[in-house]
């Protein structure tokens, strides 16, 4: 038996990754018979024939069964005995190439060779376990950057690109099936004193915070995301004015109630919001969003820490 030993690390992407290290060998003037005789002994499913340590081909169970149905005589050497098909890879070949390669020639095994010496063997039991491994970690990675792509970094609200996909399906859900949508848009009042007498960090505590309070007092229809600094705005489904204006008064209570620190400091925020709901003249999404902002600069106007609806 002849061990191989990777001088190096291979990527989970390519043969060199799955190779065995150890395999048996035979002299391509060996007998048949011998070659069948390892298998048996070491309970292996195939031999290399190498000369110079270099591949000529493979010796499978599948070739003894072969010879044995033509009546070959087991003495006969290893290079009279008819060759079936067999793949030779690198060991930088991709696992992917190497399947479609093995399923082409209906072999199972592949011989690995680096710089024309005998390097190891991959087989597609091996190989199709870790195509598996390849595809989860890719699904799983894929998945992952459409979910960073979907929310806000610092809330992990929804963001607004998300937002506005989601406006374009739900404006067009209710102008072809009818039915309710609401919006609701928020701002923070006073932020920047916020961020300019506390810090840029306790700032973003704050907006968390208040992203956290929304999550929690919408319903699991609502989306939820942030607009753009200091605003959040929340797309709710199948709601009114009425419930879009409880929803708002809910978040502005609760975050009102909210107590902050820095070091021996103290403090509590507020938040104003402006309300609108789709109809015939509200029918597009930009048309809500300037209804609402109108909403949230009276609230403003007013005194902040209120919430006004549209007219």
């Amino acid at each position: 038996m002849s061990e191989f030993t990777r001088k190096k690390k291979y990527s989970p992407e390519v043969a060199g990754h799955y190779m065995q290290k150890a395999v048996v060998t035979i002299s391509p003037k060996d007998p048949l018979r011998l070659a069948a005789e390892k298998m048996a002994a070491q309970r292996i499913s195939c031999v290399v024939v190498t000369k110079n340590d270099c591949p000529l081909r493979l010796i499978s169970e599948r070739t003894i069964v072969r010879c044995l149905a033509e009546k070959l005589d087991f003495d006969t050497p290893i290079y009279k005995v008819p060759r079936g098909p067999f793949l030779m890879v690198g060991p930088h070949d991709r696992v992917t190439v190497i399947l479609k390669r093995m399923r082409r020639l209906h072999v199972r095994r592949a011989i690995v060779v680096h710089k024309k010496k005998l390097a190891g063997i991959v087989t597609q039991t091996t190989l199709l376990e870790a195509y598996q491994r390849i595809l989860h970690k890719v699904s799983v990675k894929s998945d992952k950057l459409a979910t960073q792509a979907e929310h806000d970094e610092l809330t992990w609200l929804y963001n607004r690109h998300y937002l506005k996909e989601a406006f374009r399906h739900e404006i067009s859900r209710v102008q072809r099936y009818g039915g309710l949508l609401a919006l609701v848009m928020f701002d923070l009042d006073h932020f920047k004193q916020v961020n300019d007498k506390y810090g840029h960090p306790v700032g973003d505590v704050v907006l968390r915070t208040a992203g956290h309070v929304m999550q929690k007092a919408a319903r699991g229809a609502d989306i939820v995301a942030r607009y753009g600094g200091e605003e959040f705005a929340v797309l709710m489904p199948a709601a009114g004015t009425r419930a879009a204006r409880l929803f708002a008064e809910r978040v502005r209570q609760r975050l009102k109630d909210r107590t902050f620190q820095h070091a021996e400091v103290k403090f509590n925020v507020t938040i104003s919001a402006g309300v609108c709901k789709w109809s015939r003249e509200l029918n597009t999404m930009s048309k809500m969003i300037a209804a609402a902002d109108k909403a949230l600069y009276r609230a403003k106007n007013a005194g902040r820490n209120r919430v006004r609806v549209a007219k």
